[in-house]
């Protein structure tokens, strides 16, 4: 009876055991479960593997989670078009000459643009007016005037070919009865399905914005853009 009733607990200890093994390797918690160290001890040696093999199989859910959502996003991020236009539109008590003079004062730009850190003239392109432009984060784009017609029409394009993003900004100003109407349009091409997805997560409009709104406080008023 005395080994049935032996037996019988060492069963017993080992279910237990089992059930949490990974715990006991924290001192704190098996004292608070009021484990002896010896008990601890027969635990962890009864159950050694049951540790590394639950860290494993958890660390490997993560994994796949990771694999599958990576998938998933680079797979949405084929499903953008390469190919963007977007229009931003906002008025302006100001006169197109006003408002034209400003976008064509380059040295001054990055005084009122809060995301160009230096602006730099180059030499002529193809006898167009070309600048290199650095904006936060350090990135670096070569800018080409290529159409002005002081002051009602402005195209500024990309001369970088082959990164990320290739397009152009081209500005309509037209006045209206107490100043300008500015209307601000994005021609995109991004062959990079991941640049693709982060404009997509930060909003497409967001630096068209942000520049029609930094020209509206240049002038000391709030933009309205729409």
């Amino acid at each position: 009876m005395k080994w049935k009733r032996a037996t019988t607990k060492l069963r017993g200890n080992l279910r237990v055991a089992r059930s949490v093994p990974c715990q006991l390797r924290d001192p704190s918690v098996s004292a608070g479960l009021g484990m002896t160290a010896e008990w601890r001890t027969f635990a962890l040696a009864a159950s050694p593997k049951n540790c590394q093999s639950s860290a494993m199989k958890i660390l490997f859910r993560i994994i796949f989670v990771l694999v599958v959502l990576a998938g998933a996003a680079y797979l949405y991020a084929l499903s953008i078009p390469a190919h963007q236009t977007h229009t931003r539109t906002t008025t302006l008590k100001e006169t197109p000459d006003a408002v034209f003079a400003l976008l064509t004062d380059l040295p001054n730009f990055p005084k009122w643009n809060r995301n160009m850190v230096k602006l730099e003239m180059l030499p002529p392109v193809d006898g167009k007016e070309a600048t290199r432009q650095t904006f936060k984060g350090n990135m670096q784009m070569t800018i080409i005037t290529s159409e002005s017609t002081p002051p009602k029409h402005l195209v500024r394009s990309m001369g970088d070919i082959g990164g990320p993003f290739e397009g152009s900004w081209t500005y309509e100003i037209s006045p209206t009865a107490d100043g300008s109407q500015i209307v601000l349009t994005e021609q995109a091409t991004m062959n990079n399905a991941f640049f693709r997805l982060m404009v997509k997560l930060f909003g497409p409009t967001k630096y068209m914005d942000e520049h029609l709104e930094d020209m509206a406080k240049h002038f000391g008023k709030t933009a309205v853009i729409r």
